[in-house]
């Protein structure tokens, strides 16, 4: 049993489902079946009950997640340690940002890069999200923040890791006649006002929005873009229309804008980092450490649990 292994097995124990764990982990399922099965052939127990409906840990397996668990977690917690006292951790980490949605997790992990790493010297460059891969590939950051972009094998010098998924919301006034519901049917809206981020500043977003609302039957009467999540919040709140968001964004200190999932809608957002393939700052891997650590802790306080 290997450490990807391990990695593989508290995946599969999280989702109870091969196929969204192999997603995560962007391997086949195949792949990833047949790494559980030689796990339980070399151990002589079965770790998980398999039917055609569900998929279940056995009791054995339960325990063995817990304790893998812990090990992953401290296995993890010494990596950083080798790599502060064998590397001498000091200097710069430059950071590309972007979006409101990054306050749902971006303080709890600066804190505590703060903490473990006094002698780094954080430096944050706010840039639209058109504008941070571009600043990536240039080398002035040496991590990104991107939204709805995942491993792309058109950037050949990039490396993508996703942070968390969420689903996406139909974001409301508190007034408005569905605000009192927690999913609605996309349709409902096709006569209403929408508000999106610039298609420069996100593209993806953009256009992903635009081809959501004709899948559900219409083309969205857009009234105005802007340049931020912040601004597109406000001018919900101020009646000017509704808008397409990540559903975490109901986490954002906006209290007279309401959140409703979008039914029947398979469309999902992600945050993500990102890094350029052999930068060789230390801090750039102390950095993916603490986030790999802190992920479920993201996961479970701010988003669906993907």
């Amino acid at each position: 049993m290997n450490l990807r292994q391990m990695e593989y097995f508290v995946t599969v124990a999280e989702y109870l489902n091969f196929t969204k764990a192999a997603n995560s982990l962007y391997i086949a399922q195949s792949a990833l079946s047949q790494q559980i099965l030689d796990m339980e052939t070399k151990m002589g127990i079965s770790l998980f009950t398999r039917t055609k409906r569900s998929v279940v840990l056995t009791a054995a397996g339960a325990v063995f997640y817990l304790e893998v668990k812990e090990l992953l977690k401290q296995y993890h917690a010494a990596m950083e340690k080798v790599y502060q006292v064998a590397r001498g951790v000091t200097g710069t980490l430059h950071i590309g940002v972007a979006g409101a949605t990054l306050r749902l997790f971006m303080p709890q992990i600066i804190r505590r890069f703060q903490e473990e790493y006094p002698s780094i010297n954080l430096k944050f460059f706010e840039y639209y999200h058109g504008d941070l891969l571009p600043m990536l590939e240039s080398g002035e950051v040496d991590v990104i923040f991107p939204m709805n972009m995942g491993p792309d094998g058109s950037l050949k010098n990039i490396e993508i890791e996703v942070i968390y998924k969420d689903e996406n919301a139909l974001a409301m006034p508190i007034e408005h006649p569905l605000a009192g519901e927690d999913e609605v049917e996309l349709p409902k809206a096709a006569q209403e006002k929408f508000i999106f981020l610039d298609r420069n500043i996100s593209p993806l977003g953009y256009y992903a929005k635009i081809r959501m609302c004709e899948n559900n039957g219409f083309s969205p009467q857009i009234v105005c873009v802007v340049k931020n999540i912040d601004t597109i919040l406000w001018l919900i709140e101020s009646g000017i229309g509704i808008s397409i968001l990540p559903y975490c964004s109901r986490h954002i200190s906006f209290p007279a804008v309401r959140f409703a999932k979008i039914k029947n809608e398979s469309s999902i957002f992600t945050m993500s980092i990102a890094y350029l393939r052999g930068n060789d700052n230390p801090a750039v891997q102390l950095l993916l450490n603490l986030i790999r650590l802190e992920r479920d802790s993201i996961r479970f306080n701010s988003v669906y649990p993907f």
